[in-house]
């Protein structure tokens, strides 16, 4: 059975992102192997897969932060956003200020009028002048994802951004992400077939031996 294609909209935007037969081997063992996909501007492609699947690898490759063992990457021209399942949040500032540090010198009342709106939406709108420590696992990871955001980035790199979200919210915050992406492109690496599929309609399903396959979200349960 073939993949959805996405919405029409989708159908109509460029590549943003293109994998063509990505490799990577670590210790002679096959990490990703021959791996290729397109991700439109507007879409968000799921990552899916066991733990040591190779997920995070092929993030990291895309990411310009690990060399491929072969296959070629294409990745937009602009900010590059990036939310780990770490939150890396500096303890010693507030919410708010952790938000507004990928915006640099251009920080003024409407990027923070863009942060704020931003933090509301994703459920944590009441924690700007906190600390991290103040807040939950989940509620930091929320917050993370918000910062990656608030760049309007051209392709955001999301690796398990979620995790230690309940489940509702996790698919509250998945949705929210995916209407704040404008045209940019997303590659949403996840465990939970629910979080992919609020957040994508396509999956790069990873299995053994580093081999993968576009698949439908609606189909992870069963995969």
């Amino acid at each position: 059975m073939p993949a959805r294609e996405g919405s029409p909209k989708q159908q109509d935007a460029e590549t943003v992102l293109s994998l063509e037969r990505v490799s990577v081997e670590r210790g002679g063992r096959a990490v990703l192997s021959e791996v290729t996909a397109e991700v439109r501007g507007g879409e968000v492609l799921a990552v899916f897969g066991p733990s040591g699947a190779g997920k995070t690898s092929l993030l990291r490759v895309v990411a310009g932060l690990l060399a491929p063992s072969g296959g070629s990457v294409r990745t937009p021209p602009g900010r590059l956003g990036y939310a780990f399942a770490e939150h890396r949040l500096l303890p010693w500032r507030t919410v708010l200020q952790n938000v507004l540090i990928p915006l640099g010198r251009r920080e003024g009342r409407t990027a923070r009028e863009r942060a704020l709106s931003l933090l509301d939406e994703f459920g944590v709108g009441g924690t700007a002048d906190r600390r991290p420590a103040e807040l939950s696992g989940g509620m930091r990871q929320r917050v993370a994802l918000v910062r990656a955001l608030v760049v309007r980035p051209a392709l955001l790199l999301a690796d398990e951004p979620l995790s230690a979200v309940d489940r509702q919210a996790r698919r509250s915050a998945a949705a929210a992400a995916r209407r704040h992406l404008g045209g940019a492109a997303a590659l949403w690496v996840t465990h939970d077939p629910e979080e992919a599929a609020a957040v994508a309609e396509r999956a790069l399903l990873i299995g053994t031996g580093g081999r993968a396959r576009l698949v439908p979200t609606s189909r992870l349960g069963s995969a």
